[in-house]
């Protein structure tokens, strides 16, 4: 299996700091991406997207739902997007994004099924940029960096030789 840069393949070594970051915008990622699954056809309303360009009072034409999934696309692509620039996103390029990863107004059910996946396969590459320990709890992390105890010979015998004790240390 190929090791990913960036990526320890062992959960028991401490993360770096590019698995910590890609953790933090990966948990942000899966977190919006439940939501927009959820309402993926508001990306399709003509009505909340040109109330979304309308300056004050653009916001109060739009529907909760509207709002909420406008609301996770954009922390989906800041999550994104920061983790591959690590500066300020311009407002050209988070509207590239949002017609490349989002259901926009005149979709084809399967133009919006290909951006579902495209969503799904930038969360799995950060997640995967995330390292072995994403997603583990601290009692996981405990548990994974706690020494093996070794186990003792068959029968209960104390290791008598050399070859006994490799076995015992996994060594062979």
């Amino acid at each position: 299996e190929k090791q990913l840069i960036g990526e320890s393949a062992r959960p028991d070594k401490e993360m770096t700091e590019y698995q910590a970051q890609s953790a933090m915008f990966a948990a942000r990622m899966k977190l919006a991406h439940k939501t927009l699954n959820d309402l993926e056809m508001q990306g399709t309303s003509a009505r909340g997207a040109v109330a979304a360009t309308i300056p004050v009072v653009g916001n109060m034409l739009q529907s909760p739902d509207y709002q909420q999934y406008r609301r996770a696309k954009e922390g989906f692509l800041n999550a994104l997007l920061r983790r591959e620039s690590g500066a300020v996103i311009a407002d050209s390029e988070f509207a590239k994004y949002d017609k490349e990863y989002f259901p926009q107004p005149g979709d084809d059910p399967k133009v919006i099924a290909d951006k579902r996946a495209a969503r799904e396969a930038a969360l799995s590459g950060m997640i995967r940029g995330a390292g072995a320990k994403y997603g583990m709890t601290p009692t996981d992390m405990r548990a994974a960096a706690a020494p093996a105890a070794p186990s003792a010979p068959a029968g209960g015998a104390k290791p008598q030789t050399p070859a006994d004790l490799r076995k015992l240390y996994n060594l062979e």
